[in-house]
Order: C-alpha cells, then sequence, then structure tokens
C-alpha cells in the first residue's frame, strides 16, 4: 500500500474497480444512499493497486465497502446555467496508500477542490453514482 516513491499512474482502464468506505447511515439497500457521495472531490482507492479492504485501514475497521467502475462515473454533467462540469478519475497517491484517487470536479477545463456546482448537478451526479455503486462489505456502525 505504501507509495515508496512510485510514479502517479494516469492511466485508468474504464473497467477498474474503484473502492468508497460507508458506513451503515450511507446504505440503502446494496447500494450507497445519493448523499452519502462526497462531492466535489470524491476520494476513491483503485482496484489496480489496492484490494477493496484497504480502504479500511488503519481506522475504519467497521465501515463497509462499496465499489464501482470508472466507466460509471459520469463524464459531464451541465448545470440549469449551461455551465459544464466535468468528472475525472485521477490518481492522488499518498504516502501510506499508493492506491489513493478521487473523482475530481472541473468547472470549464479547472480543476479546483472548492469549486461551487449548483445543487441540481450535485444531486444529479451523487443519483447517478448511487445507482452505478454495489455494497460488497456490508459496515456495522
Amino acid at each position: 500500500m505504501f507509495r515508496r516513491s512510485r510514479p502517479i499512474d494516469p492511466d485508468f482502464d474504464p473497467l477498474e474497480d474503484l473502492y468508497i468506505r460507508c458506513r451503515l447511515c450511507d446504505v440503502i439497500g446494496n447500494r450507497l444512499s445519493g448523499v452519502s457521495i462526497r462531492f466535489p472531490d470524491c476520494s476513491v482507492n483503485r482496484g489496480k493497486h489496492s484490494e477493496p479492504e484497504d480502504v479500511l485501514i488503519p481506522h475504519w475497521l467497521d465501515f463497509g465497502i462499496a465499489t464501482f467502475k470508472v466507466v460509471h462515473v459520469p463524464q459531464s454533467l451541465t448545470s440549469e446555467s449551461g455551465t459544464k462540469f466535468e468528472f475525472k478519475v485521477t490518481h492522488v497517491p499518498e504516502d501510506d496508500n499508493y492506491a489513493h484517487s478521487e473523482i475530481r470536479t472541473f468547472k470549464n477545463g479547472f480543476h479546483d477542490g472548492k469549486v461551487k456546482v449548483s445543487s441540481l448537478v450535485r444531486k444529479e451526479f451523487r443519483q447517478i453514482l448511487s445507482e452505478r455503486t454495489t455494497v460488497i462489505r456490508q459496515p456495522t456502525i
């Protein structure tokens, strides 16, 4: 899991698994609720460099795990005012988690972690991704 000076791996296969931890209140049946999906930048682990359980290390052992594929992330959504928001899975390794990645939000081609996104786009993004997740380990908390 440790980075150990490995370089950023920018290439994502569309069918690569992404993993995200979740709590009991985040789960509806066998998927994540839309409101539980963080926005505008959602932290995930990529399957190419990790196992699903790695999202629970070191402090979240009672959490559950949900998964979805890179291709399940909407490419773009347009607000009611015509502003285009794009979404891209980006490898953002950390020293203790080489697999760490983010689903980043871009406005007019520019990424800013504090970007203001219309409530309609936020709701639509969360709903689309929610419908495409599968909980593979139920949380206990």
